[in-house]
């Protein structure tokens, strides 16, 4: 078998990826609660012999599923996400994800066994990307730590690319707590946690003049309006910060917690501050890299972009990247931009479905690539522990 081989069968297993892609598009769940895409997707792995493991890291939809071939040999890991956004259904493309992953997988398998090749194929469900950062918190116990590589896919607008480093970032859930009164009458009893957060929120905006280029703030109110002749007595709210630099991340967490100290004591009210798991600055590979643009050209992709540009948000496969070897490769889909109503509407056209099989194939070659030239594991480690000096 040659990897064109590989390609054929993962042509000839369209209609499955899509079925199963559409059904989880269908049902769009976020935070952790994919329960219908993760039971589906298990489904199909336990069907396929794989060793399933489900609730991994105390996490009721993330899963692991494994499959040995002979002893030793690289653990070439596959990492899919199937969440939704919260409220938005699938506007990033996540659907796509695992279903390419199992394509990819089974197109293997035979290449595998046809050329007695040690490995292990290790498929790894990840939930709440969008949210907490799923993988985040699988990392921390124990996750992904025995792959040798990570090879992962997300859609992307019209040029196939490498997702280059992307955005770390921290979440702060605030709940401030003031003190009712008729804010007409008794003004001067009230203390306004609504009050507080608008001064929070101007005091980030005065921080952001005090920042780098690369540092993102953002900022949301989650609960706290009201009537208007009333002092409002709670208020919730949303804050994120983002660097390119993992390492100034405590900094700016200091600072925003100054912040919100700050417009506290102005307003003599108390607050509860939630952080959500730390999402890490993405860690490039140049030989995984190279092995992606290796097998982009051998799919006729017509437009593919070989700048390292970096990532316009934020994923907890950032993390990932920092304990393993890992290439998150981008296939087009849909011109608009993401978390859009365009890529709901696209979810099930034509499009989804070839940026599906791209997918597919890319992983797939990646994976050929490095199971006919086990140097080239050894090369990405190398490239690794290189780039971890500057991370």
């Amino acid at each position: 078998m040659n990897k064109q081989d590989i390609f054929k069968i993962i042509d000839d297993s369209c209609e499955v990826s899509k079925k199963t892609a559409f059904k989880i598009f269908d049902h769009p769940e976020w935070d952790g609660n994919e329960v219908y895409a993760s039971d589906l997707l298990t489904s199909i792995l336990t069907d396929m012999n794989f060793e399933v493991e489900r609730g991994i890291a105390d996490l009721p939809t993330a899963f692991r599923a494994t499959k040995k071939f002979g002893e030793g040999g690289p653990n070439i890991g596959f990492i899919g996400e199937y969440d939704a956004l919260r409220d938005f259904k699938h506007a990033c493309g996540h659907h796509m994800q695992t279903p390419a992953i199992i394509s990819a997988v089974d197109a293997l398998i035979p290449y595998i066994t046809e050329n007695n090749i040690n490995c292990t194929l290790t498929v790894y469900g990840t939930p709440a990307e969008e949210t907490f950062g799923g993988k985040i918190i699988m990392m921390e116990k124990g996750c992904f730590k025995e792959l040798d590589i990570a090879l992962a896919s997300h859609a992307t607008q019209d040029t196939a690319s490498i997702s280059g480093p992307s955005y770390g970032l921290f979440t702060f859930k605030v709940e401030v707590i003031g003190k009712s009164s008729h804010a007409a009458s008794y003004p001067h009893i009230g203390r306004s946690a609504l009050d507080t957060l608008i001064l929070a929120f101007n005091g980030i905006e005065f921080m952001r003049e005090h920042t780098k280029d690369n540092v993102r703030m953002h900022y949301s109110i989650d609960e706290g309006t009201g009537p208007t002749n009333a002092v409002h007595p709670k208020a919730k709210a949303t804050i994120c910060v983002r660097s390119r630099e993992s390492s100034a991340l405590p900094d700016l967490e200091k600072r925003l917690r100054n912040i919100l100290k700050g417009a506290c004591l102005m307003c003599e009210t108390k607050i509860k501050i939630k952080k959500n798991p730390v999402y890490l600055c993405q860690m490039p590979n140049e030989v995984l890299r190279q092995l992606s643009y290796d097998n982009f050209e051998l799919l006729d992709i017509e437009k593919i972009n070989r700048e390292v540009i970096p990532a316009g948000g934020s994923t907890d496969f950032g993390n990932v990247s920092t304990v393993v070897p890992s290439i998150l490769v981008k296939l087009p889909f849909c011109t608009a931009p993401t978390h859009s109503k365009e890529w709901i509407k696209a979810g099930k056209t034509d499009a989804a479905v070839k940026c599906m099989q791209d997918s597919a194939k890319t992983l797939a070659g990646i994976a050929f690539d490095l199971l006919s030239n086990p140097s080239l594991v050894d090369e990405a480690k190398k490239s690794f522990i290189e780039q971890s000096k500057y991370n």
